[in-house]
């Protein structure tokens, strides 16, 4: 049983924003652990002085429930699909409504054969191999690529970095995906950034110590050009767009500033 409480007090700068909102849209629903948004819940009727569901806004939840479920560490599957929104007492609250038309496809061309594969993987109904502990599922020949330079200039073509984006699995593989797509921009004003430790500080080794990436935090070394895409790590202003995972192109930086250009 986990207990959630509010965190974010209503005089705070946070909270304030939060009484004066009348709509909020959560995406990629499916994936978020119920937990997370029953503190949410709980934190708005608190902050709003309102026993209704989420303090009386209007939610707007977005997902796809053929996609990948909250991950629960050493979960089995009924812990899985417990920690699913569907499992809360907000569930009740919630009228479903369901996209039926791909408009993406309709409005830009595009082939449909793509989104429907991607249907078919999330129902079932694909070309499927038995394996331990499930199923392995084939794909098409086209969707592979084998070098990692070939993926990125396909998808930069002109390394535009503003308008195309790679999703990456780990944290480690974004890394990678950075720095190869650095090293290919035109630009050789490069900049480095580094967080210098004395000797004797701590017990490890520096060495040691600069490569661990925790997450939420930049790296120990951050390698930087000239129009190329940095990501903010805090919410320092929301009110005026500053927050957790707004995007920004560098425009030019200084030893000691940046000085980015919101995107």
């Amino acid at each position: 049983m986990k207990t959630q409480l509010a965190v974010c007090p209503p005089n705070d700068a946070n909270g304030k924003l939060m009484q004066l909102a009348n709509f909020i849209v959560i995406d990629e629903v499916s994936m978020g652990q119920k937990f997370v948004l029953e503190a949410l819940d709980r934190s708005l009727q608190d902050i709003r002085n309102c026993l209704r569901p989420f303090g009386g806004i209007t939610v707007l939840f977005a997902g796809d429930w053929r996609q990948v479920l909250p991950v629960v560490r050493h979960g089995s599957r009924p812990y899985i699909v417990n920690s699913t929104l569907k499992m809360s007492y907000l569930w009740t609250y919630v009228h479903p409504l369901k996209l039926k038309e791909n408009m993406q496809v309709k409005l830009t061309g595009e082939s449909a054969d793509f989104s429907n594969f991607l249907r078919s993987v999330g129902n079932g109904s694909g070309k499927t191999q038995a394996a331990s502990g499930g199923f392995k599922q084939e794909l098409p020949a086209d969707l592979f690529v084998r070098k990692k330079d070939d993926l990125i200039r396909f998808v930069f073509q002109d390394m535009t970095l503003d308008t195309d984006w790679l999703l990456c699995a780990t944290n480690s593989s974004a890394d990678e995906i950075n720095d190869n797509v650095l090293s290919l921009m035109s630009t050789n004003d490069e900049k480095e950034y580094c967080d210098l430790v004395e000797e004797n500080e701590h017990q490890y080794p520096i060495e040691f110590i600069n490569k661990l990436c925790p997450s939420g935090l930049p790296p120990n070394l951050l390698l930087l050009k000239k129009h190329c895409i940095i990501m903010l790590l805090r919410n320092l202003d929301p009110q005026n767009g500053h927050c957790n995972g707004t995007r920004y192109i560098v425009e030019n930086y200084t030893v000691t500033l940046l000085m980015p250009q919101l995107q």
